[in-house]
């Protein structure tokens, strides 16, 4: 049976300005309960993924986001959380093992994998349903202007995915018309949801190298110790949960483009 947050393709959220939009977080609560800090009061918050691991309190992160009522997507992080949960082991993606997550809600990562599955009903509820709620897309409007909001972005290894399978449906004749990579670049984000989910998890493209969709995407997965703002794309990655001195988290102020950065 196909889990429940496979399902939670994209979901739209059109708001009134400002609204603010911050990257990773990475189980950073005192980068986290800064940023809330420095945000103009009353600003609601969405995030782009990967609340959880490298940082020692995915647990209070998952926590806060709930106490202020942030939305945002899933990442790759909540991804191996989700599949954890569902019963599928910590090496479910291989060596992201999440033992920081583990260890945020008190289970001991050195434990055998049984130990650990069988821990997994220490996470609370409210948690399980944040996690389970989290869409792969926000269509984010604010304003009247749209955006979207992707863990990973688009990149180039997506057009070229396109290219292939457009090539391959057309030699073998065996697909429907609505298997087949659009031509055009606005239909792109739907079809990869439908068809090409773990590129908007997984792939690594940092901002130069970002597809231009027709509207800004907001996007992170990709630390660099600067945001961009290319206009047709914004990287918000700023280091959250690294080893780097400089790691920080950063949000943007939209419509007005500001970044808020806290370290």
């Amino acid at each position: 049976m196909t889990p429940d947050y496979v399902n939670r393709g994209i979901a739209r959220l059109d708001v009134c300005g400002p609204v603010a939009v911050c990257g990773d977080v990475h189980g950073r609560l005192d980068l986290l309960d800064r940023l809330l800090r420095a945000l103009p009061p009353g600003v609601p918050l969405i995030h782009c993924g990967d609340l959880i691991d490298r940082g020692p309190d995915s647990n209070g992160v998952l926590q806060r986001m709930i106490d202020v009522g942030a939305r945002g997507v899933r990442g790759n992080h909540e991804e191996w959380m989700s599949e954890w949960l569902l019963g599928k082991g910590i090496d479910a993606f291989g060596h992201m093992l999440g033992r920081e997550t583990l260890q945020s809600y008190g289970i001991d990562g050195r434990a055998s994998l049984q130990e650990i599955n069988a821990a997994a009903d220490v996470v609370p509820a409210g948690h399980r349903a944040l996690l389970d709620s989290l869409p792969l897309v926000l269509d984010l409007v604010v304003d009247e202007v749209p955006y979207w909001v992707i863990h990973a972005g688009i990149g180039v290894n997506s057009v070229r995915a396109m290219h292939i399978d457009r090539e391959l449906d057309a030699f073998a004749g065996e697909h429907g018309s609505a298997l087949l990579p659009p031509t055009d670049l606005t239909r792109w984000v739907p079809w990869l949801v439908t068809h090409r989910r773990d590129e908007l998890l997984w792939t690594k493209t940092p901002a130069a190298s970002q597809l231009d969709v027709g509207r800004t995407v907001l996007f992170g997965h990709v630390p660099d110790r600067r945001p961009w703002d290319l206009g047709h794309c914004i990287a918000l990655d700023t280091g959250a949960g690294k080893s780097w001195a400089d790691a920080a988290l950063t949000a943007v102020l939209l419509p007005e483009r500001r970044f808020i950065r806290v370290s």
